[in-house]
């Protein structure tokens, strides 16, 4: 069963503390969702460095003309296990994140395996500055971190953590 759209029709009650009525709120706010028990996913040294790579993410949709994007991380970096194999989260997992949005996810074939979900490889492909930012952030992290998209409303309800502007 996939979540209800996260974007701007999320219902109050989904609202991470300190966000208004109109949405409106001063710093961004990592929300778990799905059973998720942590706000900064494995792989960053903290919540400061995972909010840098989320705002530069943001600036990296800006740059690409995606200006309706919801942006979350999955997996086991969030889990602390892989939903496939059940392996515990290494210092070789990679960081899944994601990025709810109409704009980037309306050109593409959407897989077969995780309904609504477009493959980073594409999306790598055809916007530059989500690469750039793909690579930065490898670099720094040493790992592998790739966005992947969603069609609105169809995250999967595996455990994630949402983070709102």
């Amino acid at each position: 069963m996939a979540s209800a759209m996260l974007g701007p029709s999320c219902p109050a009650s989904m609202m991470p503390a300190g966000v208004g009525a109109r949405g409106a709120v001063a710093v961004p706010s990592a929300m778990p969702i799905n059973g998720a028990a942590r706000t900064t996913p494995l792989g960053f040294e903290s919540s400061g460095q995972f909010t840098r790579a989320v705002e530069d993410l943001r600036g990296a949709l800006g740059a690409s003309g995606i200006d309706d994007a919801v942006i979350g991380v999955r997996g086991s970096s969030v889990s602390g296990a892989s939903f496939k194999t059940g392996a515990p989260f290494s210092p070789k997992s990679d960081i899944d994140f994601f990025i709810e949005s109409a704009k980037l996810t309306d050109a593409y074939r959407t897989s077969q395996n995780i309904p609504g979900f477009v493959h980073p490889k594409p999306i790598l492909r055809d916007y530059p500055a989500l690469q750039d930012w793909s690579s930065r952030w490898q670099a720094e992290l040493g790992r592998k971190v790739t966005p992947g998209g969603f069609v609105p409303g169809s995250i999967p309800d595996h455990p994630a953590i949402v983070v709102r502007p």
